[in-house]
């Protein structure tokens, strides 16, 4: 039983690596053409499947301990993805708050990674904040569409979809990420269906931000087109 959740956790493994990489190759043609936030999203969706890809290799190949490369994204993945959120939701005055925001979790993580998690676990501490901080920059855009109420019905708007899809998968990463630790060291469970879980959470999140890309794109090509 235990082998055949590991073969379906190989699996779905590649499967996100492949979903991960579908809305960055729709976004990477014209790129100095997107808006800012759409940029900073091609650069988190690239470092997200670089540091898949390579601790993928790591693992299934060199046998090499994944989470030396995760730590690239756990280091590097906030100061991507904050940006986004900033141009999305597009109030300055988050701009000060969001600085903040990053320098404490930088010093979290590498304090994590040094004296607390070390550098060869998984950081499931930094992992839970990172959902947290990314689930509030959420609620923040979804706040800011309430009160705004665009005129355009709200399945036609590109963010809409792209922070659903960061929202969906974060929400249920931060519960995975909370447990983890205790599952690991309280009850010694290898976490097969967890992560099983936590890859279909993924593929949710990256399913919902290639409908976004999508809507982003037909849009500039309408746009485009009208010129």
């Amino acid at each position: 039983m235990e082998s055949s959740y590991l073969q379906v956790l190989t699996i779905l493994t590649y499967v996100v690596l492949v979903a991960n990489l579908v809305p960055f190759l729709i976004l990477v043609p014209g790129f100095s053409r997107h808006r800012r936030e759409i940029r900073w999203l091609t650069a988190f969706l690239a470092l997200s499947f670089f540091t898949d890809l390579t601790s993928a290799i790591f693992y299934d190949l060199l046998e090499i301990n994944p989470n030396y490369i995760n730590h690239l994204f756990r280091l590097f993945g906030i100061a991507l993805i904050s940006p986004f959120f900033y141009y999305a939701v597009g109030w300055r005055r988050i701009k000060k708050p969001l600085i903040f925001v990053n320098l404490i979790y930088l010093v979290f993580v590498v304090t994590n990674l040094l004296y607390i998690q070390k550098i060869g676990e998984i950081n499931t501490y930094t992992q839970a904040l990172l959902s947290l901080i990314i689930l509030a920059l959420c609620i923040t855009f979804f706040y800011k569409l309430l009160k705004e109420l665009p005129a355009q019905q709200i399945h036609k708007l590109a963010l809409f979809w792209i922070v659903s899809g960061f929202f969906l998968s974060y929400a249920g990463k931060f519960v995975i990420y909370t447990v983890t630790q205790y599952m690991t060291e309280i009850q010694g469970d290898k976490l097969e269906v967890v992560w099983i879980f936590h890859n279909i959470l993924t593929l949710i999140g990256y399913s919902l931000i290639t409908i976004g890309v999508y809507i982003n794109r037909r849009s500039e090509s309408l746009t485009t087109s009208a010129f």
